[in-house]
């Protein structure tokens, strides 16, 4: 279970530009279910200014290109008081069959996020999961040890060690499953019952689920 404590360094060179805006928050992955609504949150606050990164080839009004494979144009995103790390490759079935892919962007990505961050002086909020617990905890509290049991796992873990290793102004939240307003396994269980079709849950599955709008409150919570 040490994986993942190891204290790497890297600061490749970085040009920070002193002439782009200053934002409250920048979320980075705002185009995904929970980024989006940390943004569309966050732009209701009053006094709280918040920017987002999206993936596609695109920078305009407060919406920023930035690609996690490449990150070639990192230091020409608006600096923020507070960063929100939400982008990740969550599959894991894809964790396991791409890891070296996904190796570089839930890992070696956000470690180069979190130096960006450590030199404009901005707090990593850095959203992680329980899968860092393994698949046979239950009831996991904050005195239990992280031991991953998966590849998705250990990557989550390991980009926590980072970050904790480049700076000390972070917070972690380690998140069990998140259910949005529109979750694709309960429509499709919906679909099937109105249709008189059998549908086949997990009987063997340990989950926390956790609703969309209560992550996106307790982000507000930690801005604030």
């Amino acid at each position: 279970c040490s994986a993942g404590r190891a204290r790497p360094t890297f600061f490749w060179p970085l040009l920070i530009r002193p002439d782009v805006m200053v934002y409250d928050c920048l979320v980075i992955g705002g185009d995904s279910p929970i980024g989006s609504a940390i943004f569309c949150d966050l732009q209701r606050v009053p006094g709280v200014s918040v920017a987002k990164t999206t993936r596609r080839d695109e920078t305009r009004g407060s919406t920023y290109n930035l690609d996690l494979e490449e990150l070639g144009n990192l230091g020409d995103l608006p600096r923020a008081k507070n960063l929100i790390m939400v982008a990740a490759v969550t599959n894991m079935v894809v964790c396991e069959t791409e890891k070296i892919k996904t190796q570089n962007i839930n890992v070696f990505a956000q470690l180069r996020i979190a130096e960006w961050a450590e030199r404009i002086g901005a707090r990593v909020i850095f959203l992680s999961s329980i899968a860092v617990f393994g698949e046979t905890q239950v009831n996991v509290d904050e005195g239990v040890e992280p031991c991953p049991s998966n590849i998705y796992g250990q990557q989550k873990f390991q980009a926590e060690a980072g970050i904790a290793a480049i700076t000390k102004n972070f917070v972690v939240l380690r998140m069990g499953k998140v259910l949005t307003q529109k979750f694709p396994l309960f429509e499709q269980w919906i679909d099937c019952l109105e249709s008189n079709a059998e549908i086949h849950p997990f009987s063997d599955l340990y989950t926390a689920p956790v609703y969309q709008s209560h992550v996106v409150e307790v982000i507000r919570k930690v801005v604030n």
